[in-house]
């Protein structure tokens, strides 16, 4: 009987035995997997964030190359990487090659991208001429307006122009001042050259805007619906890439203008440039749209100008202009002076490429990826 008891009680402890072992090998095997799941994830976000660092760089300058391995530290681990040159594909592209560690675990990542991540620029869908204004419209003195369409510097291209002045209210032609531009028939082009006479063939006046006209920059490029959503140029142009400036007052700015130049003004308040040369989109605007600028005298600025109220070009501005009060502060006098206002599509392109490319740091990468290997 004792025999019995006593062969029942060790069965038991070996049996508790057994199981006790099992079940800590258990619990060690769980916490190693978790323990190797949790290295795995961790090793696979650091070489994710590389990659997106790597991004960032390259849309900063899409000809940084790094051919020996560099490292860096990232989420207590490390990643070493390289950017190259290849060709993948039968394309020419740009290999990311990225090693993650933590503790004891690593990823291998390799990204191929496009060597140009520009976006092609484009004619905003706010802008009807060499003059799009929502106000009347008068110009005096020897000023030029000129819808036919130029290089940027100055040239003409025969027959691809457009308005030279568009306005949802009116036209007043005084003086010596001349109005040119391009219309159309059967779609077929003619010019007219800047005159003081028989320019109404190119000047738009009393027009309706559909949805009613832009009062913000951001509406002048297309609005929401075409990536741009309310203060995005402002955003871009605090950051200051390739030269964009904000500014509260315009004598603040560096010159020549580049990139996004946004001047944010004070309600009613007024600035008067000592210079207006450069290049790019030049705003200036505030949420009230009585920003005024005037008297341009110098300089010469090739691209697009977005402002609230423009009074008396007397400079060369080649691109186009866009006005959007509907109350200027000084009447609607465009110049009484000399200057000019030369429409150019590539001026205009060539200032919303970067818009295009650059808005893309807020909606989404600035490089495109073409493969992702993991």
């Amino acid at each position: 009987m004792y025999k019995m008891i006593l062969i029942l009680v060790v069965g038991a402890f070996i049996t508790y035995g057994i199981i006790n072992i099992t079940s800590n090998d258990n619990v060690t095997r769980a916490t190693e997997n978790a323990s190797d799941n949790y290295s795995l994830t961790k090793a696979r976000n650091i070489a994710n964030s590389t990659a997106e660092t790597i991004f960032s760089r390259l849309g900063d300058d899409i000809t940084w190359r790094v051919k020996s391995p560099a490292s860096l530290k990232v989420f207590g681990g490390s990643a070493a990487y390289t950017v190259e040159d290849a060709f993948f594909a039968g394309d020419s592209l740009i290999k990311i090659s990225i090693l993650s560690t933590y503790h004891n675990n690593s990823k291998q990542i390799t990204v191929y991208t496009a060597k140009d991540f520009k976006t092609p620029g484009f004619i905003p869908p706010g802008l009807n001429g060499a003059i799009t204004a929502n106000s009347q419209v008068l110009t005096a003195g020897t000023l030029t307006i000129d819808g036919r369409d130029h290089t940027m510097a100055g040239g003409l291209i025969a027959k691809q122009g457009t308005w030279g002045i568009w306005t949802t209210k009116d036209f007043v032609q005084k003086g010596a001042s001349k109005v040119g531009g391009t219309y159309y028939l059967a779609g077929v082009g003619t010019d007219i050259a800047p005159t003081s006479v028989g320019y109404m063939p190119v000047v738009a006046q009393n027009q309706t805007y559909p949805g009613g006209f832009p009062t913000t920059p951001e509406e002048v490029l297309g609005g929401v619906a075409n990536g741009y959503p309310q203060d995005i140029l402002k955003q871009i142009a605090k950051i200051g890439l390739y030269g964009s400036q904000y500014v509260t007052n315009y004598s603040m700015l560096s010159f020549p203008l580049k990139g996004i130049t946004y001047v944010e003004l004070p309600a009613g308040d007024s600035c008067q440039p000592s210079t207006i040369n450069g290049s790019g989109i030049l705003i200036i605007h505030n949420k009230s749209i009585n920003a005024k600028v005037y008297e341009l005298n110098t300089g010469t600025f090739s691209g697009l100008m977005i402002v609230d109220d423009i009074v008396k070009i007397h400079t060369t501005i080649i691109g186009a202009i866009v006005s959007m009060t509907s109350g200027p502060s000084d009447g609607y006098i465009m110049s009484n002076g000399n200057g000019s206002v030369l429409y150019s599509k590539e001026a205009i392109k060539k200032a919303t490429e970067f818009a295009a490319t650059h808005s893309t740091t807020f909606r989404g990468k600035r490089v495109a990826i073409k493969y992702w290997f993991e």
